[in-house]
């Protein structure tokens, strides 16, 4: 039976009627408590006196905590235990929680938390790239570099030499649900956690650290996210702990969420990047080589910057052959949001850089951009039938990886075709030159993009599948779905490994007590990792069938 076809969601009809649960939309018990954050309002500084008397007495406030009231871990990074949780006597940046308010609304929780009077003697804010390059403030003792071949000498020798440099900003990810979590206190010291989070485990960690039990005792659910995009992969541990220790010593229920002023001041963004390129090209405009530097402007805490840069260094070739490279990057410490996880990981970043020295070629040669990208293309390695072309010279990306499957001419060639890239190439060119301020723009660019993670350990997935006597199944899998429809999708593998219609099989929240030691689902890898984790199960469990 066949089930690999174009579905509707599998929450579609509660998405549109609005029945599709949330974290927020969870019944609370009635005694829960509501948390919010009371934030530094400068960018760095040290801490010389807290008076919180007033957000103790203000209206409906049970508790208020600061770093010295947490009982385990001060500590919400998720690499080098550089974040914690609530600062500890200095702040690093505007927004950085000081102080948790606990109270019996959310409304008067926020409220409380802005009558705080913190006394900050301000430093110096390292805020620019070129403030953190004077200060040498970085994440690493010096520069990364790649080399390939001897880029200095076949920039020196070639016919031109074109160098540039341009800055992209950073991005708000904007999700349409904001952060939010939800601790309920269990027996024993347990602790139930509902997190709006693409990484369960990494959540069901943090928790555990900060309440100071066992990974065991922490229990991770989530059904589903309004949206995620990179910025639920570690910007959720900070709402989880605290709702967790704020349970651990009330005893009650506890929720955070944050208002889209709280959550756009907090949480971190995209890495904004500066790129310096300079290339020695030939009058045809290949490139004989090339020197990208790159600047990474990564906030206060490490975060997942170190991957980040490393992955916008991995797609600095794009889909190009570059013989002679060298690639540079800075990581570097501000007095900023920590820069996180975002849609592409640093890719983008680094495919820019070369897209635009490709439009920087073409303008200089006076060629149309696409002729140039043409020019610089790997070249395919595989014949019609997938077998490998002999006599070709072995291609390498500035890594050292082999390419041996590139299909970029022909697709690109029957893109430009399907597209009417020329005709609508020569409309551009004509308005352009008739029309004096309204200008016109066509480009047809490339993406090699690279999936799954750098680190190559957290590449896998779990799944638990129940086939029940009347032949209907339940399974779970460690991935989480925000939008992108990752559960019809691994649905889909389960009906089809075992033969049954798509209503047969049903797929409950992500939850860390099923799939334990899930990886993020990130990576571009979600689809991939989880659905063959579930073919497995599911074909272990019909062999175990045929074998009785």
């Amino acid at each position: 039976m066949s089930v690999a076809k174009s579905l509707p969601h599998d929450a579609a009809k509660l998405h549109v009627t609005g029945q599709a649960r949330y974290v927020d939309d969870m019944p609370l018990p009635a005694n829960t408590l509501h948390l919010a954050f009371g934030t530094s309002d400068v960018a760095h500084g040290v801490i010389t006196a807290m008076n919180l008397e007033k957000v103790k007495n203000a209206a409906g406030v049970v508790a208020v905590l600061t770093a010295d009231d947490l009982p385990f871990e001060n500590d919400v990074s998720p690499s080098a235990h550089d974040e914690p949780l609530l600062a500890t006597g200095t702040v690093h940046y505007l927004g950085q929680p000081i102080f948790l308010v606990v109270a019996d609304s959310h409304l008067n929780a926020r409220k409380a938390a802005r009558l705080g009077q913190v006394d900050i003697t301000e430093n110096p804010a390292i805020l620019t790239i070129d403030q953190a390059m004077e200060a040498n403030s970085r994440f690493e003792d010096g520069p990364r570099i790649w080399t390939k071949g001897d880029a200095a000498a076949a920039i020196e020798t070639a016919p031109r030499v074109i160098e540039g440099r341009f800055e992209m900003g950073g991005q708000e990810h904007f999700y349409l649900e904001g952060q939010a979590a939800l601790a309920i206190p269990g027996e024993d010291g347990d602790m139930y956690v509902s997190s709006s989070t693409q990484h369960p485990t990494e959540i069901q960690h943090k928790v555990a650290h900060a309440i100071g039990k066992p990974m065991h005792a922490v229990r991770v659910e989530i059904r589903r996210m309004g949206g995620g995009f990179g910025g639920k992969e570690s910007q959720g541990n900070a709402l989880a702990v605290s709702c967790a220790i704020a349970a651990r010593q009330t005893g009650q229920p506890c929720k955070m969420r944050y208002d889209r002023d709280d959550d756009m001041m907090i949480t971190g963004k995209r890495h904004d990047f500066r790129i310096e390129y300079r290339a020695g090209v030939d009058d045809a405009g290949r490139i004989l080589g090339v020197e990208f530097l790159q600047y990474a402007r990564c906030g206060w805490a490490m975060d997942l910057s170190l991957p980040v840069a490393d992955r916008a260094m991995l797609h600095s070739d794009s889909a190009y052959n570059l013989d002679h490279v060298k690639i540079e990057s800075h990581r570097l410490k501000t007095n900023t949001q920590s820069a996180t996880a975002y849609r592409g990981f640093g890719g983008p970043q680094g495919m820019l850089g070369m897209e635009r020295l490709m439009d920087h070629i073409a303008r200089d040669l006076g060629k149309d951009a696409l002729e140039i990208r043409k020019a610089n293309f790997y070249a395919d390695m595989t014949d019609a039938s997938g077998g490998s072309i002999s006599g070709k010279t072995k291609q390498t990306t500035p890594y050292g990886q082999e390419i041996i499957d590139c299909v970029i001419n022909d697709l690109v060639g029957a893109l430009a075709v399907n597209a009417d890239y020329e005709a609508r190439r020569a409309a551009v060119d004509q308005w352009n030159a008739e029309n004096d301020i309204l200008k016109k723009g066509l480009a047809l660019t490339p993406v090699k993009f690279g999936i799954s993670f750098t680190l190559t350990h957290l590449n896998q997935a779990g799944a638990l599948v129940h086939v029940y006597q009347d032949g209907s199944i339940h399974l779970n899998h460690g991935g989480t779905e925000m939008g992108q429809g990752l559960f019809q999708k691994v649905a889909q593998v389960a009906a089809s490994r075992f033969g049954v219609p798509l209503h047969m099989v049903k797929i409950t929240a992500t939850d860390t007590a099923k799939v334990p030691n899930t990886s993020a689902t990130a990576a571009s890898s979600g689809a991939d990792l989880n659905g063959m984790a579930v073919q497995a199960a599911c074909d272990t469990i019909r062999t175990r069938m045929v074998d009785s």
